[in-house]
């Protein structure tokens, strides 16, 4: 397949998963920063590229590309998530084209270390802010 026809059918899988209009599709455009595709739907549109284009994921390290759901808006508990610890390389519609014609994820990444994301303290609240959610719910249904 040659790269226009990539080009022109990764528009029609970016518009179609991520609900823009082709003239969104820019080029350098960061598909989850400037296109608004993050979490869910940014996996979700991972998935049917690597299927449509037929290219091996086995290198692809998500949390680069994209924040996973749960940080899409806020992080409230302790404990940064894989992708809080690392900068962020964005996902561009060149850089799925190339990756296309590869077949491959081929992306060289920066040495790094990801921290525990789940520390006990970390549970500790998480457990309590839950029971105070499933007080204020009981009391709110009295």
């Amino acid at each position: 397949m040659i790269e226009a026809e990539i080009r022109k059918e990764m528009i029609a899988l970016i518009t179609d998963k991520v609900g823009v209009r082709p003239e969104d599709v820019l080029p350098e455009a960061d598909i989850e920063k400037d296109l608004g595709c993050t979490g869910d739907d940014f996996f979700e549109l991972m998935d049917a590229y690597a299927t449509r284009f037929k290219v091996d994921m086995s290198g692809f390290l998500w949390y680069f590309h994209s924040h996973d759901e749960g940080m899409a808006t806020i992080n409230l508990f302790p404990g940064n998530p894989p992708s809080m610890q690392v900068d962020r390389i964005p996902v561009t519609l060149d850089l799925l084209v190339d990756i296309a014609r590869l077949g491959k994820w081929d992306l060289t990444y920066p040495p790094h270390v990801l921290q525990p994301t789940y520390t006990r303290s970390g549970r500790i609240v998480r457990w309590l802010f839950l029971a105070v959610l499933v007080f204020f719910i009981v009391l709110s249904c009295i």
